[in-house]
């Protein structure tokens, strides 16, 4: 085993040297700090007026009954925001293997030393999901990572599964789509989690807490035995969703991929106090009250709300608190999903070229 990891470490050095072309050395990244994705994306658009969801009640009492938490998911298992650009950070075509039936290769992504310093972060502590949401200036979008790594025999950074998906697009992925290879037809390769969203989309980033408002909706992990899969046979995704992983065949008191979760709005500041609740908590509830959050991937115990990867300084940075009341949960709602815009296809995310 640990020679293992040393061959890893050993590799990811010559890789360092390779793209970096110098030893390791920190450096300061330039936040974009502006609204990501379209102002008509399901992240963007309020809850207003949408209906609460024939599900709702017995979805809600059934995770209660499960004594599940609601945790924040802000240093491991969830994206690092890594800002770079192709104009100047060197570049390298990022090899996609697994999931699917073919293999993938995306070409000229920006490398730079934050990347390279996330995949030491990762095998370090052990994070198995390895995701990534790497924004290009150049290009004005983002690259979603699942299981970054590296390959010395090709040079290079590897991943799972991967695609691009632009800034001023929806942040959600149609994986209906497919194309004929040599070796029949395939299904493209995911932009994150199993809904089908970008790992960037409803990420609470550190600049926003610091504001006190976060202006989107949030990406809400839920109980895997609470999710519809494909065995539900019915209504196992409503949009924006295009993908399911669950395991729930029970549709009285699951929910589909893609639900929108919302906090009553008329809940008060001083009710939510009276709970535990402190300031930031009111800041994530206040997103969760206007804009809702979406339910992009599954766990395999707590409800989880995704925060940008804060590599260990995830309390410091955030201030939340872990985990939330449970009194909280009685007052969570699903409501119907936002208006229809056409979900980024293979050919907008730029399609990777099959090796």
């Amino acid at each position: 085993m640990k020679s293992t990891i040393m061959k890893k470490v050993f590799s990811l050095f010559l890789l360092a040297f390779f793209l970096m072309g110098g030893p390791l050395a920190a450096r300061d990244q330039t936040p974009f700090e502006g609204r990501w994705f379209a102002p008509d994306s399901p992240w963007n658009v309020p809850v207003g007026d949408s209906p609460v969801m024939q599900y709702s009640e017995k979805a809600v009492q059934a995770f209660i009954a499960s004594n599940r938490s609601i945790n924040m998911n802000w240093n491991v298992w969830t994206p690092a925001v890594i800002y770079a650009d192709s104009r100047t950070d060197k570049k390298t075509d990022v090899f996609l293997s697994g999931k699917f039936k073919v293999e993938w290769t995306l070409r000229d992504v920006p490398v730079n030393q934050n990347l390279i310093d996330y995949v030491y972060y990762r095998i370090k502590h052990n994070d198995t999901d390895g995701k990534v949401c790497l924004y290009d200036a150049a290009k004005e979008g983002f690259y979603s990572f699942w299981q970054i790594g590296t390959d010395a025999s090709r040079n290079g950074i590897t991943a799972t599964t991967g695609g691009f998906s632009p800034l001023a697009g929806p942040g959600w992925s149609s994986l209906k789509k497919a194309f004929e290879t040599s070796k029949g037809f395939v299904a493209t390769p995911s932009l994150g989690p199993a809904a089908g969203a970008s790992f960037c989309g409803g990420l609470i980033r550190p600049h926003e807490m610091k504001s006190g408002h976060i202006d989107h909706a949030l990406a809400i992990h839920w109980p895997i035995n609470l999710v519809r899969g494909w065995k539900a046979r019915r209504s196992i995704m409503q949009y924006p969703a295009t993908g399911t992983d669950g395991k729930a065949t029970d549709t009285e008191i699951s929910i589909p991929y893609g639900a929108r979760l919302q906090l009553d709005p008329s809940l008060t500041d001083e009710k939510m106090r009276g709970m535990g609740f402190n300031e930031a908590d009111l800041v994530i509830a206040h997103a969760l009250q206007t804009y809702g959050g979406y339910i992009v991937d599954t766990t395999p115990g707590p409800l989880v709300i995704s925060f940008e990867n804060a590599l260990g300084k995830g309390k410091s940075v955030y201030g939340a608190t872990m985990p939330w009341p449970p009194a909280i949960s009685k007052h969570f709602r699903f409501v119907g999903p936002p208006p229809e815009v056409p979900l980024d296809t293979a050919h907008s995310v730029g399609t990777p070229v099959p090796n």
